[in-house]
């Protein structure tokens, strides 16, 4: 039998990859590829969906489906695939490979202790100082996600006012920007986001996870970090529109504020898509 880690490893093989290297024919389209030949099957990632049945899944799925394989076979074939690289499946894979966050960012993050990596889930940790990387005194608020099933949430008695950050320790100016998201991925994904567009290192804006679409003490966090710009990134969706509105307001006798408007459902949506391979 197959341990659980092995499982997850082939659930979370890139089916563009995977597909491309046993001698499928994909075409590029909307951000998704099509399997040529299979009535409208679309490829994301790791994910697949067949329009014209209304069936979907994951790696291991799709290949049971294509090759006429049994469970064991599907598995040993994806895990194949992998050899030469990870042998398991962890909180790091999770983040670098199916997020796409930089590893450099992740290595940096994981020595600061600001996330940790434990079995199945990995933790996002915001501290009493969250500026002094010396002392940054006790953990506050620590919010978790599942590498497995994806589910989150933070730990009984976390203080979301404390919630996960990435400070602006390289910002030796004399004014400072602050960006929202709602989930530390997409503070992540903002940190990544901004190299691509040549900033020199991920430590020059303060990036907080609201770990949600609200706050209940925002406006003091915020007023206390004295910002002169302040980005508002939160979800591409009613909710995340309604609640950039609502901190707009509660905001504005700090400084103004700015909408970040992007073509994805979020910063990692919109990291995931610049990262898409291009089909040849």
């Amino acid at each position: 039998m197959f341990q659980q880690q092995q499982i997850i490893l082939a659930r979370n093989t890139n089916l563009f990859d995977f597909l491309s290297q046993r001698g499928y024919s994909l075409t590029s389209e909307n951000k998704q590829f099509r399997l040529n030949g299979y009535d409208g099957l679309l490829v994301d990632q790791n994910r697949w969906f067949q329009h014209s049945t209304g069936i979907g899944g994951n790696p291991i799925d799709l290949l049971m489906m294509l090759e006429n394989l049994n469970f064991r076979d599907a598995v040993n074939i994806l895990l194949n695939l992998n050899q030469n690289h990870h042998t398991s499946y962890d909180g790091f894979d999770y983040l670098t490979k199916n997020r796409k966050i930089d590893p450099d960012l992740v290595n940096d993050l994981l020595a600061l202790e600001l996330i940790k990596i434990e079995n199945d889930k990995v933790f996002f940790i915001g501290y009493e100082n969250q500026m002094h990387l010396q002392n940054k005194g006790a953990a506050k608020c620590i919010s978790w996600r599942s590498i497995i099933d994806h589910k989150r949430g933070e730990k009984k008695d976390s203080d979301k006012y404390f919630s996960f950050a990435i400070p602006d320790y390289n910002n030796h100016s004399n004014s400072r920007t602050v960006i929202l998201t709602e989930s530390p991925i997409d503070a992540l994904s903002i940190a990544c986001l901004e190299i691509r567009k040549s900033q020199k290192d991920y430590y020059q804006t303060y990036k907080i996870a609201l770990c949600g679409t609200h706050q209940k003490n925002i406006y003091d966090r915020i007023k206390n970090l004295k910002p002169n710009k302040i980005f508002l990134a939160l979800d591409n969706d009613h909710a995340g529109h309604s609640a950039m509105k609502i901190l707009a307001q509660k905001l504005s006798p700090i400084t103004t504020t700015t909408h970040v408007v992007y073509h994805a459902k979020d910063p990692n949506d919109l990291l995931l898509k610049i990262n898409q391979p291009k089909s040849s």
